[in-house]
């Protein structure tokens, strides 16, 4: 919730916040001003869950506040929901690979892109590890998903999504893991 008193550090803030991976996708944000032509003024909005106007009524505003709680306390993070993934697929989570894969899948679902660039998602990956050779992150990535043998798994969504007639990529499995986290 912000109560700031400038459009500037509002504006900074919500920017701020919304370029944060570690913050869910969905708007979850609230501002409570009491300019109308400052409120119609902001510039992300679509990260604004609610806009107040001043003076405002409490108890409207722990409600909403609530609701947002309630939202996010029944539903797993992004994260967890694929810390379980990489579980259910047997991918030991100590690996080189495995972290560079959990983290070009998190790089890609917080993109918001259905156009998976593996070559731009190596490089972020590159400068979040401080790696000056982006080919060690490709082979280890490679590595991980090819030890992958989801005809062995219980999970018969798992092995739907995870099984195929070629051999999987890397670009693939986080479209997989993308699109079986969404579906569950």
């Amino acid at each position: 919730m912000l109560d700031l008193g400038k459009k500037k550090e509002i504006d900074f803030f919500i920017n701020l916040l919304s370029n944060d991976t570690n913050f869910d996708s969905k708007s979850n944000i609230i501002v409570i001003s009491g300019d109308t032509l400052f409120r119609s003024q902001l510039t992300n909005p679509k990260k604004i869950k609610w806009i107040f106007s001043k003076p405002i009524d409490y108890d409207k505003l722990i409600d909403k506040t609530r609701e947002i709680k309630d939202d996010e306390s029944f539903k797993p993070t992004f994260k967890e929901d694929l810390d379980t993934l990489f579980s259910n697929l047997d991918i030991k989570p100590y690996t080189k690979g495995s972290n560079y894969l959990k983290a070009a899948i998190c790089i890609a679902y917080y993109d918001n892109s259905y156009d998976i660039n593996i070559s731009n998602i190596i490089k972020k990956i590159a400068g979040r590890y401080h790696i000056s050779h982006s080919d060690s992150i490709q082979s280890a990535m490679d590595k991980t998903v090819s030890t992958l043998y989801p005809k062995h798994l219980k999970d018969v969504n798992l092995q739907k999504v995870f099984t195929s007639n070629y051999k999987i990529t890397t670009k693939d499995f986080i479209s997989r893991a993308l699109y079986y986290i969404e579906k569950t």
